[in-house]
């Protein structure tokens, strides 16, 4: 018997995904979260449902041909190890492309303004500090395309989805432009004030103090063309430090 089981996050039709993010969502603050969700993942991808647990082995019923058949326990350790990656959502490289019928902005953000890339990351932080779900309200309305006069009916579920989303576009800028997100303030304790300062400091970078060009920066430059120079500056500034610290 053969089972297709997708290799990692890219490999996820949107149902595959949306059925993942909602295992995040069922399982969240459990104790044994990532092995009920590697443990339900595999299952579902395999198109199985168990029925019983026997003597012999697990007792698996097949969706899609209606067939039963044993599963040896002993082999779940080294079938869980093909979905492993669900584990590392971080790592994700999509989102959910429609919720409540609104569209979603791309993953990577190239179509999104950066004036409302740095609204959509305060949210973010303010939920990683007070793990209020609710924080994250605005980043929907942000990231999906509301029909005009409509309104986003939200729940917990559309909230984990636009976490875990943020989260991995968060690493993928990491690798993206490593010079600037290195430089952000590592260890150093988020506050609202921090927020505000980061938020300043960037917006400052990029009109070198020009209050003139802060309408055009925030409201006509996209996420990667602000993040590409922000990283560009980062860089030179390191190459700078290395070039004075060498003539000392």
């Amino acid at each position: 018997m053969e089972f297709r089981i997708p290799k990692g996050w890219q490999e996820l039709s949107q149902g595959q995904l949306r059925y993942v993010i909602s295992l995040y969502n069922i399982y969240d603050g459990r104790e044994d979260m990532m092995q009920m969700i590697t443990m339900a993942a595999l299952f579902h991808f395999m198109g199985c449902r168990v029925d019983s647990e026997t003597k012999d082995g697990i007792l698996c019923y097949r969706v899609a041909t209606g067939e039963t058949f044993l599963l040896n326990p002993e082999f779940l350790p080294m079938m869980a190890d093909t979905v492993e990656w669900v584990k590392k959502p971080n790592e994700m490289r999509c989102r959910l492309a429609v919720l409540h019928h609104c569209e979603a902005v791309s993953f990577d953000l190239r179509d999104l303004m950066f004036g409302n890339y740095l609204v959509c990351e305060n949210y973010y932080q303010a939920w990683m500090l007070s793990h209020d779900w609710v924080k994250l309200s605005p980043m929907l309305d942000i990231l999906y395309h509301v029909p005009d006069g409509g309104k986003m009916v939200k729940t917990q579920f559309d909230y984990v989805s636009v976490a875990m989303w943020w989260t991995a576009v968060k690493d993928y800028f990491g690798q993206l432009f490593p010079h600037f997100y290195r430089r952000t303030g590592e260890g150093e304790e988020i506050t609202q004030d921090v927020l505000r300062e980061y938020t300043d400091a960037q917006i400052r970078l990029l009109t070198k103090g020009d209050v003139t060009k802060e309408e055009y920066i925030l409201n006509k430059t996209t996420t990667l063309r602000a993040l590409t120079e922000l990283d560009a500056q980062a860089r030179e500034s390191e190459e700078l430090k290395r070039i004075m610290q060498k003539n000392k």
